[in-house]
């Protein structure tokens, strides 16, 4: 009878305990990852759901409108390593509306912001990412976003844009997009996104960038200074574009040769027809650009200066050269003119003198002998 109470007793206590595995409505928990269907999750989702809050949060099978307040519940996690971020897959007709609010909550937490294969008609505003105050990484592949907002990333603690695949129908950016994005940005990435333009100082400020990839789009020039504030810039990829070459945008084969920067990639041309497919180097020096100004922009570049001022300087200097040259070449004949048989020379030698030849000894070789 005893023994009957004692069991009875454990299994209220057992079933008085939280269940270890629980995890919310439509997700599945590994570890430190939980990952939810859009289909099925009940949203928001809580920390206490879980069996271990996560770090790395994956929505998959999106189609359909991101609600307000959809991960207030979340709480930092334990993991040490320090990366926690928000994955957004989207299948169907890929449609995915961001609510106001949606990441509202203490996730300031997050660290990266992942969307993939989405339809993003509205564009991407600031207010989007309101509660994402941490975000460092934003990263996009496949799918369509309408447009960014100049203030999109605007406060945040940027590290790096990478954004692959995925087609701007605005084809390009507004002005103080990247520059709003902070000054600690280490890498850039827009490639294949459909741009046709990048607006005037796009790059100013962004001095820690090591890595530039604005391969694959549909742009035909550059403005000449474009590159010259990125003092850091190691890797540079413009491949895969629509270059109309002609002497405006040249300047960048000056610039990759002094800056020592390497490139990925050719620099192909699409235009003039008569050197489609011609590297634009070549084009350079068939259209004779090194000697023709360029419409670009009314300023040189920086590296265009140190060019031209290192050029004047050499200049000036042969010329100097040459100068002196020349005045001692006239003083060495005027010397000899002095010294031969003008009769107005008052030390001039009577015509029977004769000049003192001093000889040399027998075995000393003749100056010939050396030249």
């Amino acid at each position: 009878m005893l023994f009957l109470r004692l069991v009875s007793g454990v299994l209220c206590l057992l079933l008085a305990l939280p269940m270890s595995n629980a995890t919310p409505t439509g997700c599945t928990e590994t570890g430190s990852y939980g990952t939810c269907d859009f289909s099925s999750w009940s949203p928001p989702l809580v920390s206490g759901d879980f069996s271990t809050s996560p770090c790395y949060i994956t929505l998959n099978n999106v189609d359909g409108t991101l609600p307000a307040n959809a991960f207030s519940g979340l709480s930092d996690c334990a993991d040490p390593s320090g990366q926690r971020s928000i994955a957004i897959t989207c299948t169907g007709s890929n449609v995915l509306v961001i609510a106001a609010n949606a990441f509202a909550g203490t996730m300031t937490w997050i660290t990266e912001l992942s969307i993939t294969d989405c339809v993003i008609s509205a564009g991407i505003s600031s207010s989007d990412l309101s509660g994402l105050s941490g975000v460092v990484d934003f990263l996009t592949s496949g799918g369509t976003i309408a447009s960014f907002a100049a203030t999109t990333f605007s406060g945040l603690p940027m590290n790096s844009i990478a954004m692959s695949g995925t087609t701007l129908t605005a084809a390009t950016f507004p002005s103080g997009f990247l520059e709003n994005a902070g000054s600690a940005m280490t890498k850039i990435t827009l490639d294949n996104l459909g741009l046709t333009s990048i607006p005037s100082g796009a790059f100013d400020g962004k001095s820690a960038v090591t890595a530039l990839n604005v391969a694959n789009n549909a742009l035909t020039t550059l403005e000449t200074n474009a590159f010259d504030s990125m003092t850091s810039l190691s890797t540079l990829s413009i491949t895969g574009n629509q270059w109309a070459c002609t002497c405006d945008i040249s300047y960048l084969v000056k610039w990759v040769k002094y800056t020592g920067v390497t490139l990925d990639g050719d620099i192909t041309c699409m235009t003039p027809t008569a050197y489609n497919g011609t590297l634009l180097n070549k084009v350079s020096f068939a259209l004779g650009c090194e000697t023709t100004t360029t419409t670009a922009s009314t300023d040189d570049s920086t590296w265009d200066k140190a060019l031209k001022y290192g050029t004047a300087v050499i200049a000036t200097l042969a010329l100097g050269v040459a100068i002196a040259t020349m005045v001692s070449h006239c003083c060495m004949m005027q010397k000899m003119a002095q010294g031969g048989n003008s009769p107005n020379t008052s030390n001039q030698k009577t015509k029977n003198s004769k000049r003192i030849v001093t000889p040399l000894p027998v075995n000393e070789p003749t100056r010939n002998n050396f030249f």
